[in-house]
């Protein structure tokens, strides 16, 4: 029986947040290799806040919809991003607990999920010790977002494999399980001793082409999931306590008519009390009255808003996704259906190519304006993006601790810029009514 082990790794950074973050895709590898015969998995997460191991440190703090501050410990700064002037941290559970799981347990295999590019230490320390525990006798294999854009990159840390995009019919090669046929694979959630949210998606993917996102070629095509499974899947967590819903999704309301209106009248039939979040930012276009009306009775509680700019020439630019005169009208709309101004938020970039600061003030302001809060979007170069080819060439980054996207617009548009706007933002901020 082969024993695999599913890990999360931890992050090094100069913050990190609880923004509703969760592992979904190592959590739906889980699941499905959960359910198989002739195999034992179990499940590290180096982020799980209310672990008893990060109890036992005294350390838990949430908000009302199960937000916090991650655990973390100062350590030294890679030497690249010395100009930065913050502390460097490493945020997770402390090395020793992995190290005893690594003991114990033995596994054969290491699945290891591999998130944001510039997040490369975590999972470097977790293959590190592996090595040093187990050296040869395990079997390492990366997946996720950071194994899609930067395969050699991983491959060049001693990986034994990397996988690219949906792991799922590669694992069944590997581990000799049937062809994989399930479309709609949900996340295992009892591997969490205390769970103040879950995460879903009805849909996979976005049809738009916007050069600054990576959305496209993670996932190359818009997929729509089964959204009754995913229904039943709610209900279920409902059952065991958990209120608070968070869609993952990255075009939530593309074809809203076939999905997330049948998926609403599904939850208000049911009469299921429950609260829905948006923090990959919904398209503000297609919020009509009607779906403002029905997303507020089926519980929808925090709206976050893509704007990105005020500048039309820019938004033409790049993409397209929205316009100043549908944002503000899709904002009209979610007040008069009843949300409250201080639960809606825009997200502003900041530090793009050639962005200049009045771009971003006019932005802030606009939303200011409109009377809902604002979120800066701070940029990231992402390899393979069109924008982030264009950055990494730009400033010569050889390192991808330099696309971090609190590092990053330090680069772009100066100190005192990011200063400043952060300044402006959080002064606009405060005169939102709560």
């Amino acid at each position: 029986m082969y024993r695999i082990l599913v890990v999360n790794p931890p992050v090094y950074d100069f913050a990190l947040y609880d923004f509703w973050l969760k592992p979904y895709g190592a959590l739906r590898v889980y699941s499905f290799l959960k359910k198989q015969q002739g195999l034992s998995v179990q499940f590290f997460d180096f982020l799980d806040r209310y672990s008893p191991l990060v109890r036992a440190y005294g350390f838990k703090y949430r908000d009302i919809y199960g937000r916090g501050k991650f655990m973390g410990t100062e350590v030294q700064k890679p030497p690249i991003l010395g100009f930065v002037k913050r502390r460097y941290k490493r945020f997770g559970i402390p090395a020793v607990y992995f190290e005893r799981k690594l003991t114990e347990f033995k596994p054969h295999f290491l699945l290891v999920y591999a998130g944001m590019t510039y997040w490369y230490p975590g999972v470097e320390e977790v293959v590190k010790t592996a090595r040093r525990l187990l050296r040869g006798s395990v079997k390492i294999i990366t997946g996720g977002i950071l194994a899609t854009l930067c395969p050699e990159f991983l491959k060049s840390m001693g990986v034994d494999e990397v996988i690219e995009g949906e792991a799922f019919e590669r694992l069944a090669e590997i581990f000799d399980l049937a062809p994989f046929t399930d479309s709609t694979i949900l996340p295992e959630w009892s591997v969490y001793t205390e769970l103040p949210y879950v995460v879903i998606r009805l849909t996979e993917g976005c049809p738009f082409r916007c050069p600054y996102c990576a959305s496209y070629i993670l996932k190359p095509r818009f997929r729509v999931l089964d959204i009754e499974k995913v229904f039943e899947h709610v209900v279920k967590m409902r059952k065991v306590g958990v209120v608070d819903f968070v869609f993952y999704d990255d075009a939530l309301l593309i074809r809203k008519k076939d999905v997330l209106i049948p998926f609403l009248s599904m939850i208000i039939k049911k009469g299921l009390s429950l609260r829905f979040h948006t923090p990959n930012a919904l398209h503000a276009r297609f919020i009509d009255e009607d779906t403002a009306y029905l997303m507020k009775k089926a519980g929808f509680e925090t709206i976050y808003l893509g704007f990105e700019f005020s500048n039309y020439e820019k938004q033409k630019e790049l993409g397209g996704k929205v316009y100043t005169f549908e944002f503000d009208r899709a904002v009209e709309n979610l007040i008069k259906a009843g949300f409250k101004r201080s639960n809606i938020t825009a997200y502003v970039f900041m530090g793009l190519l050639d962005q200049t600061v009045k771009e971003v003030e006019e932005a802030l302001r606009h939303v200011n304006q409109m009377g809902i809060r604002t979120m800066l979007s701070e940029f990231s170069p992402i390899p393979k993006t069109p924008l982030g080819e264009m950055a990494i060439k730009r400033y010569g980054i050889k390192d991808l601790l330099l696309t971090n996207c609190s590092v990053f617009p330090l680069i772009s548009m100066g100190e005192d810029a990011v200063r400043y706007l952060k300044s402006l933002k959080n002064r606009l901020n405060e005169s939102i009514p709560k």
